[in-house]
């Protein structure tokens, strides 16, 4: 993957205008719309076709949670450390302005200034 040289966008650009940025939308209104079916759906197929008891959906329901949480902080952490794009932490990675009018470099977790 090439790194990220695209600046953030201009004022006046509307993200609409984007085709990456109307498919990305659709395939996560699709994704979370995927998602919810499934969670809502899964317990009631297991009741009436498994027949399930009430500890058994628990359990299902429970570890259909598992993945995200063991997952999410790692992969979090990942793409902290990715040098494909540096603007992804936009608001964490902004440097700061002094009362002096100096502009303070952005730090990073694990990276000298030079």
């Amino acid at each position: 993957m090439p790194p990220c040289t695209e600046p953030l966008s201009s004022a006046g650009t509307s993200l609409w205008r984007h085709r990456d940025f109307r498919r990305y939308l659709t395939g996560q209104a699709a994704s979370v719309a995927g998602s919810s079916i499934t969670q809502m759906a899964l317990p009631v197929l297991a009741v009436l076709h498994l027949d399930a008891s009430t500890a058994q959906v628990a359990w299902l329901m429970f570890l259909g949670q598992l993945p995200p949480a063991l997952f999410a902080l790692h992969a979090g952490a990942l793409a902290d450390r990715s040098l494909l794009c540096n603007g992804i932490v936009a608001f964490g990675d902004t440097g700061a302005v002094l009362p002096d009018g100096q502009i303070q470099e952005p730090r990073r977790a694990g990276r000298t200034a030079a």
